[in-house]
């Protein structure tokens, strides 16, 4: 009779430690020529990410479009602070005497200064002689494409002066004539971050304190019709929501 396969003979048994054994932490012994094991200190860490925080000047931020750091380059918590500095800094509008020439030989053109009038958040870079969007640069993400001039006018920079005027002009096609428009969004972002009562914390502080009991009175009552819906496995909805149902379901 052939003998029967036990699971033993199909799976390698791991050794037991013994409770004793298993008590003690293992010791590590050094040797002094032995490096030193690379541990990561994460209170180092912490340290770092607050010197990179205060070590940022907002009275020596670069101001030339074509040198300065992208917004999203900043730390996370510190870019609305940075905007709110370029916006009371305004945007960077060098007047010149004398503008380079640039283009083709038959066609040479330069910046005008007068635009800066007729475009108000038009920014010239002495560095790159380029044009720049000031909102645009504030409100700029790293994978932001399929806006019209959108890397252009933040990181690129314009420089077909030939394109500019009439209707066809790259600053008004820029601008676009939809609020939807990426400049048009960019510039409302910068009103909203300068209005203090839009601000979050604000809006938090002018709830009343009886404004407060009745919000946490309701989601508790919310969190129970939940967790009892869950518990007794029934629907949270019913078949019919309309106005005129008398039984919209458990949760209404």
């Amino acid at each position: 009779m052939k003998k029967q396969s036990t699971i033993d003979e199909f799976f390698k048994r791991k050794h037991t430690i013994s409770t004793q054994d298993s008590e003690k932490p293992p010791e590590i012994v050094l040797d002094e020529d032995s490096p030193t094991p690379n541990v990561p200190n994460t209170d180092n860490r912490f340290k770092k990410l607050h010197l990179e925080i205060n070590e940022i000047d907002l009275n020596k931020l670069e101001r030339d479009p074509g040198l300065r750091t992208q917004i999203y380059d900043y730390l996370v918590n510190e870019r609305d602070t940075i905007r709110r500095a370029y916006i009371n800094l305004g945007p960077f509008q060098h007047t010149l005497s004398v503008y380079p020439i640039s283009g083709q030989e038959t066609h040479k053109n330069s910046f005008q200064a007068s635009w800066f009038k007729l475009y108000h958040s038009l920014e010239y870079s002495e560095s790159l002689d380029d044009a720049f969007c000031f909102p645009c640069f504030l409100f700029n993400k790293p994978s932001g494409m399929g806006h019209y001039g959108q890397q252009t006018f933040t990181i690129e920079g314009f420089q077909n002066w030939k394109k500019v005027g009439g209707k066809s002009c790259a600053f008004l096609h820029h601008i676009g004539t939809e609020c939807t428009s990426f400049h048009n969004i960019a510039q409302k972002s910068c009103d909203d971050l300068l209005n203090d009562a839009q601000d979050i914390r604000n809006v938090f502080e002018i709830f009343t304190e009886e404004e407060c009991k009745n919000n946490r009175l309701r989601l508790k009552a919310t969190i129970y019709a939940v967790r009892w819906c869950a518990f007794q496995g029934v629907a949270y909805r019913g078949h019919d929501e309309g106005s005129d149902s008398i039984n919209k379901g458990n949760c209404r």
